[in-house]
């Protein structure tokens, strides 16, 4: 991997902050696709996938639900931990943590993701401006 890498993270951690769950660990699989640590981003995902079906049928509670994905935000950021410490630790793709061949794919999903999150805060600012809610912020 080249100098990107710590930048690839980074939006990794946008998009769980901005809770694009979802996003984040469907990268995440496809990053570490053929990796020993695929297994961690496929148990993330699964936890996902289980506690929105619940919450679907209406089976589990507001406050399990909000633990459960806050579990999940931290399994996922602790992964990326990890990995970025492994990199670090035995210089690039350490212990052939990552796909190389789909890295360059990954964060260009990335970028794309990020750039949809970015949109709907510029959606957001569209709606104050001309109302009565005039902050400096959004102009």
């Amino acid at each position: 991997m080249n100098q990107n890498t710590p930048a690839f993270f980074a939006r990794l951690r946008e998009l769980v902050a901005a809770g694009q769950l979802d996003e984040a660990t469907n990268l995440l699989r496809q990053l570490l696709q053929n990796s020993p640590r695929l297994d961690d981003a496929l148990q993330q995902s699964g936890r996902l996938s289980d506690i929105e079906r619940q919450i679907r049928l209406g089976t589990v509670s507001h406050e399990n639900a909000t633990v459960t994905k806050n579990q999940i935000r931290t399994g996922i950021l602790g992964l990326l931990t990890e990995i970025e410490a492994s990199i670090g630790a035995g210089g690039d793709n350490a212990g052939g943590v990552l796909n190389p061949a789909g890295v360059q794919a990954m964060r260009e999903e990335v970028d794309k993701a990020v750039t949809t999150v970015n949109n709907q805060g510029t959606d957001i600012k569209n709606q104050f401006i001309g109302g009565t809610f005039n902050n400096p912020t959004f102009n």
